[in-house]
């Protein structure tokens, strides 16, 4: 069974989520969560992108949808760095065969969708961004 990096953006949740299920449906999930370091950054104006309690959010978030995996004998690979330098590096590591997420529509979003698929078409790993 081949290798498939399921990437969470901002779909932290298992019961309803699409491309997680499609995922599974390929190959032997490997989950993972970036906190990209980019969204914890100032903006031009000087003010954070991500603000403390949004923060909070998300750290409350991975550790419940870690709970959640875990409860189904997986677990979640948690990072930081640029998503998809991080993101690339699992997947080559783990000779995954393709990359799996959610479409996201904001152009800071589908700007690293596209650095990442730059960075694992060399490797022939695919990446399967799913509307949801």
């Amino acid at each position: 069974m081949q290798n498939i990096v399921f990437w969470f953006r901002n779909d932290l949740r298992l019961h309803d989520n699409e491309a997680f299920l499609e995922a599974s449906k390929s190959g032997n999930v490997i989950p993972v969560y970036v906190f990209d370091t980019r969204y914890f950054e100032k903006n031009f104006l000087g003010f954070k992108r991500t603000g403390a309690f949004r923060t909070k959010f998300l750290i409350e978030a991975v550790e419940d949808l870690r709970k959640n995996l875990q409860a189904i004998g997986s677990d979640l690979i948690i990072r930081t760095g640029h998503a998809d330098e991080v993101i690339a590096q699992i997947a080559a590591d783990s000779e995954a065969a393709a990359v799996y997420a959610s479409k996201e529509v904001t152009q800071d979003e589908t700007t690293i969708e596209a650095l990442l698929a730059k960075q694992i078409k060399p490797l022939n790993i695919e990446i399967e961004l799913i509307w949801t």
